[in-house]
């Protein structure tokens, strides 16, 4: 599994929120797996922590993704 990002954000509000402060931290790292040339399947895990100056405003989520993708190519080949 490789690490594929890593964010720390700090976010400080105005407006109707000013005061309010929060730090986030985020991460992901996934899998690729390549079965031929055509076709490759990704999973991905993240995690994501903010926490807050104001009670009620402080979560975390954990998220897990799957692709599978294709590679096609419609062009006709070119006759003799």
């Amino acid at each position: 599994m490789g690490l594929r990002d890593a964010r720390i954000r700090y976010l400080d509000y105005v407006g109707s929120e000013a005061g309010r402060r929060d730090v986030r931290v985020a991460i992901v790292g996934g899998l690729k797996y390549v079965f031929n040339d055509s076709v490759s399947a990704r999973m991905l895990a993240g995690y994501e922590n903010r926490s807050s100056n104001v009670a009620g405003k402080d979560s975390d989520k954990f998220t897990v993704g799957v692709s599978l993708d294709f590679d096609i190519d419609f062009t006709r080949p070119r006759g003799r």
